[in-house]
């Protein structure tokens, strides 16, 4: 038996550009997932979102002032944007069509408390926030 070997041809790079990206501010996750098909069919590859975690001045807030960021919304209880179901249904959508998500989330942005106001500290904080640390009286936040 007798193999051949041609040589390896060269390898052709092609540039492509990234897909458009949608800065999805100000709409509710349900009129998200239910815009999905637009929003794939205009081009848009990539989504970016705001935070999606309760703010520190409720309902009304658009996220960057981050209170509980295990909170992302429940019936009754929701975000300005909708419940942590609708978060989840709108991602798995533009999954579904191919659009990537990403969230805009700055871990130590706060609300409007700090480790110098008292009834704050006291109330416990943040959830998930440490207000200090061992050997570090800032904790999470910035000195």
């Amino acid at each position: 038996m007798v193999f051949m070997l041609s040589p390896p041809s060269p390898a052709h790079a092609e540039e492509t550009p990234a897909p458009a990206i949608l800065q999805m501010y100000e709409a509710r996750w349900d009129t998200i997932e239910d815009r999905m098909a637009d929003i794939h069919h205009v081009g848009y590859g990539q989504m970016w979102l705001p935070p999606p975690q309760r703010a520190d001045t409720g309902s009304f807030s658009v996220g960057y002032d981050v209170f509980d960021r295990f909170d992302l919304g429940k019936p009754r209880s929701e975000t300005l944007y909708g419940t942590e179901a609708g978060l989840k249904a709108s991602i798995a959508a533009a999954r579904h069509a191919g659009v990537s998500v990403y969230t805009d989330f700055v871990p130590n942005h706060n609300g409007f408390g700090d480790s110098n106001d008292a009834p704050f500290v006291t109330a416990g904080g943040y959830p998930g926030f440490a207000l200090q640390l061992p050997g570090d009286q800032y904790g999470d936040f910035h000195n």
